[in-house]
């Protein structure tokens, strides 16, 4: 149901509801509470859970691009198409451009 209806996840034009359209049924994902994010890559059996340590919502996008991209579940491309998610521009008060949130993969 939520592949088949991923606006009824999230809402129009939100994280979920967009990567669930664009996968064209081989992603399920589903923001959480507290910064939590569950995705599913159907075609490949895998999934993975994330979560922001301090609950914030705003790095549960580029967290979830970079971990898919990492994972070989998208590529550069819908990477790029994905990169208002992926690397959210923040902004001062003044309303200017500070820089951006983006999401590393870290091997240990």
């Amino acid at each position: 149901a939520m592949v088949a209806h991923p606006e009824y996840v999230a809402g129009s034009g939100q994280l979920d509801t967009v990567l669930m359209q664009r996968a064209g049924g081989k992603l399920v994902c589903k923001g959480g509470a507290e910064g939590v994010h569950g995705v599913g890559a159907i075609d490949r059996s895998l999934g993975f859970v994330s979560k922001v340590c301090d609950g914030a919502g705003r790095a549960r996008g580029p967290a979830t691009i970079a971990a898919l991209r990492a994972l070989d579940v998208i590529d550069d491309a819908e990477a790029t198409d994905l990169a208002r998610f992926g690397r959210p521009i923040v902004y001062n008060r003044a309303g200017r451009s500070i820089g951006k949130i983006r999401g590393v993969i870290v091997a240990e």
